[in-house]
């Protein structure tokens, strides 16, 4: 078991297995002084001490300046490495309150200290509480009452595999019950969709209506394969044309032999085969992709959870703190063995002359950052989508079949009032058994360019392009 790695827990479900021996935070001195009350609360209000990112940030341990994420600008982990001593290695995030060791590569449990509770009571408003051995690991940590509970309770039943997805019943979902996700009325942002009007959908012209109109402040959007097809990235389910349809020729075990991890570490050649098809050269963005820079321009956006690989979203201009990868992207690699990180080039170029990417540290093979069947998706996934869901106002699913947990559970977690629109060339997942869902069946470049001409959008999508 590898700390910082995804390992099983029970049958179909894995967690995030944090060091529990990381000397760097054991040996680590906090100076209280630092840390003072008013410094706290600022930090929940605060913006990255060298951008203006609010949303993804954490705290030094050592010399407390407020930094982001690496999925934003990465400006804590170029403080770290901008140290020679090796003194600002641990850091801990303001959206769960984990802990990471940058020297460790890994998240680290926390210890119990003055400090942990004094974060805890700011961003909570109550002390850290105690859990004893007894009653087991709790499920979503320190939910609260009434509604909170109930969500809780439906946001990880969203996340149990259905019967109709055995298939992947042994390969993706982590556990909630590993990581910090606390949900609880002070904790989730103030933008709510509650006490506002939903508004009504029942056609294209009434969803460009209301865009225009500015309806909606935190749209969540769920995209797939679908979206980037138009790009020359071929799906995965189309009869006859996807990507499960053609793999014949490699004699596997199981279409989704080619995406499993066990089945990778016995024979990866497979997979880098396929992988020349999901790594063109230069794919550009979609009209689809270039529509959802329109709506985070506008401040429409909230997130985008989005299960492709091929990262064209930041190649359209999404922000990364407005995206979640959940399955990863073709942007970075690592060794399978030691874990050192490879320039995604060195993956390219191997593929280019039909040879599997080794690691010149260990001779493990190298592996393109995406998630595989029986990996755990990134913590963020779950970090994130908590509070989004709880504040959407309109949840867009575009391109996607709905089939892979745990994304495939997402639009069952928003609110009954809130508008759910499917942009896809066939009914997916419980899409139009709400009064306020809207199928709009077909191509999604051709539905998006329909409602861009309705929001009057597409000489800016155009100038997007150039």
């Amino acid at each position: 078991m590898l700390p910082g790695q995804a390992y099983p827990v029970d049958e179909g479900v894995f967690a995030v297995e944090p060091k529990y021996d990381c000397e760097h935070i054991n040996s680590l001195e906090v100076e209280d002084a630092l840390f003072s009350e008013e410094r706290l609360v600022g930090y929940f209000s605060g913006h990255c001490e060298r951008c203006e990112e609010r949303e993804e940030n954490w705290v030094c341990l050592s010399c407390a300046r407020l930094l982001c994420s690496r999925y934003v600008n990465g400006h804590m982990k170029e403080h770290f490495t901008e140290s020679d001593d090796g003194q600002h290695a641990v850091a801990l995030s303001l959206l769960d309150l984990s802990l990471w060791c940058f020297i460790c590569d890994s998240y680290v449990s926390s210890v119990e200290s003055s400090l942990m509770e004094r974060f805890h009571r700011v961003k909570f408003g109550e002390p850290l509480p105690v859990r004893s051995d007894e009653a087991g690991p709790s499920r979503l940590h320190d939910i609260g009452p009434g509604e909170d509970e109930a969500f809780a309770d439906k946001f990880e039943a969203s996340l149990n595999l259905k019967e109709d997805n055995s298939c992947y019943q042994s390969r993706s979902t982590i556990a909630l019950n590993s990581i910090s996700l606390p949900i609880k009325s002070s904790c989730i942002e103030s933008q709510s969709n509650k006490g506002s009007k939903p508004c009504k959908l029942d056609s294209i012209e009434s969803l460009a209506t209301a865009l225009k109109q500015g309806c909606f402040s935190n749209i969540v959007v769920l995209i797939g394969a679908g979206i980037s097809t138009a790009a020359g990235i071929p799906d995965f389910r189309t009869p006859k044309t996807g990507l499960y349809d053609n793999l014949d020729k490699y004699s596997l075990p199981y279409p989704t032999a080619v995406f499993d991890i066990s089945f990778f570490r016995r024979d990866p050649q497979p997979f880098y085969k396929v992988a020349k098809e999901l790594m063109p050269t230069s794919p550009q963005p979609t009209l689809a992709h270039r529509f959802l820079v329109m709506l985070n321009d506008r401040r429409m956006l909230r997130r985008i959870y989005t299960q492709n690989v091929d990262s064209l979203e930041l190649a359209a201009g999404i922000p990364q703190s407005r995206l979640v990868q959940a399955h990863g992207s073709m942007t970075r690699a690592h060794c399978i063995e030691c874990h050192a990180e490879h320039p995604i080039e060195k993956v390219r170029e191997a593929m280019k002359n039909n040879q599997i990417p080794v690691c010149e540290n260990c001779t493990g093979v190298v592996k393109p950052d995406i998630v595989f069947f029986g990996e755990g998706l990134p913590e963020r996934f779950f970090t994130l989508s908590v509070n989004d869901l709880r504040v959407a106002d309109l949840l867009l699913i575009i391109g996607t079949s709905l089939v892979v947990m745990p994304v495939a559970g997402l639009p069952e977690m928003v609110d009954d009032q809130v508008p759910r629109v499917l942009m896809n060339k066939e009914p997916s997942g419980d899409i139009g058994e709400r009064p306020n869902d809207l199928l709009l069946l077909g191509d999604c470049q051709e539905t998006i360019s329909r409602l861009s001409a309705l929001c009057g959008w597409q000489d800016e999508i155009q100038r997007q392009k150039l």
